[in-house]
């Protein structure tokens, strides 16, 4: 396995942790808003450790956002969708999609997707049993008992909660930050 496989493999990992808030689909593509610049990224630790793996982010046709391995084989990508959840686009409801690297399956793990000052973004996976709740005040349902899950049944309740997690919500889940591997192109 490449080491951009391996980068792949960690971000998937933290998107699609046990335990972390679920729903049907309550978006689709049609709702899906470019939310990060296209281009290559590369994951930071939250001790602030660049990864040297790099991840190529792009737009797709349909809206939706395309998280591929560089170097990548055939099934090395993943898809993820963004809607806005405030006026500027600082913060988006994030989505998985099955394809690529996710298979099968009709829940959907839901995130948020924060924009950073400095041109980074933070992408933030609820745990359940850490966001109990915001996700329960919002109309998220508790399921499960080992590894909890939240479960959200409308699109209004899944964005309440995701605009109701603070500014420091890195506590309340696994946080994945991107920063640019390339220059950003110039306007």
């Amino acid at each position: 396995m490449t080491a951009a496989m391996r980068a792949l493999f960690a971000f998937a990992a933290a998107l699609l942790l046990a335990g972390c808030w679920e729903g049907e689909s309550l978006h689709s593509a049609a709702d899906a808003r470019p939310a990060i610049e296209p281009g290559l990224y590369r994951t930071v630790s939250e001790t602030g450790e660049v990864s040297p793996s790099v991840l190529r982010i792009s737009t797709q046709a349909d809206g939706m956002t395309r998280f591929q391995a560089v170097p990548g084989g055939e099934n090395e990508w993943m898809t993820i969708g963004f809607a806005p959840l405030d006026p500027e686009g600082r913060a988006f409801a994030a989505w998985t999609v099955p394809g690529g690297i996710i298979e099968g399956g009709s829940a959907v793990t839901y995130g948020l997707l924060r924009r950073g000052g400095d041109g980074s973004y933070v992408y933030i996976v609820p745990m359940c049993d850490r966001s109990a709740a915001i996700a329960g005040a919002a109309g998220g349902g508790l399921e499960g008992r080992d590894a909890p899950v939240c479960r959200f049944t409308s699109r209004a309740s899944i964005e309440a909660a995701l605009r109701a997690l603070p500014a420091d919500a890195q506590a309340l889940g696994e946080v994945v930050r991107l920063v640019r591997a390339d220059p950003a192109p110039n306007p």
